[in-house]
């Protein structure tokens, strides 16, 4: 009976230290050392609009969770033309982008 009541607790740890190193997110919710970071994904939607950091007022650089998938949301205005883009925090992806002109 005791090797069962400590079989669970340590499986628990197993698998919740698995589930960390795996699948590269800790139980706050923050990415792991693969993450590209913030600066680097507005650098990269920058990239893609052919604009200087220097041209544009970011409204929002975020890491977030859509559909459980880790997702950056970055926007900015340059001029009166707002551009949103969506960008994996892992490989960089862009996932999706929209340009809309005021």
């Amino acid at each position: 009976m005791k090797k069962k009541v400590l079989f669970i607790p340590i499986f628990l740890c197993v698998a919740v230290i698995l589930s960390v190193v795996f699948f590269g997110h800790s139980l706050s919710g923050n990415t792991n050392n693969y993450d590209i970071g913030v600066d680097r994904a507005k650098e990269i939607a920058l990239y893609h609009a052919g604009i200087l950091e220097s041209d544009v007022s970011f409204t929002k650089a975020e890491l977030y969770i859509d559909d459980g998938i880790y997702e950056y949301d970055i926007e900015f205005l340059r001029g009166r033309t707002k551009y949103e883009y969506a960008i994996d925090p892992v490989s960089g992806k862009i996932l999706d982008h929209d340009t809309d002109y005021d």
